[in-house]
């Protein structure tokens, strides 16, 4: 989960952005019902797994572009 705070700093007049990587562990019962064991406020982002370095690149891709922040275009071959 990605948490966005707006912050104000004390030298511009500008409000600034802060994005926030939340981890949350959950666990399904039977029932399917979601229990939340924890929420970890630094995930661990190291890929022990060809799975786990899927499921987090994409992670990371995802989170950037909810954040709005996009890979630059390439022209001739080359990113701007």
């Amino acid at each position: 989960m990605m948490s966005n705070t707006k912050k104000q700093n004390p030298n511009s007049s500008k409000p600034s952005n802060c994005f926030e990587l939340l981890g949350y562990d959950i666990l399904l019962d039977s029932d399917l019902k979601a229990w939340i064991l924890e929420v970890n406020l630094a995930p661990s982002l190291t890929a022990d797994s060809p799975l786990d370095f899927h499921i987090k690149s994409n992670l990371i891709v995802d989170f950037f572009n909810l954040a709005g922040i996009r890979r630059p275009l390439k022209r001739n071959g080359k990113f701007n």
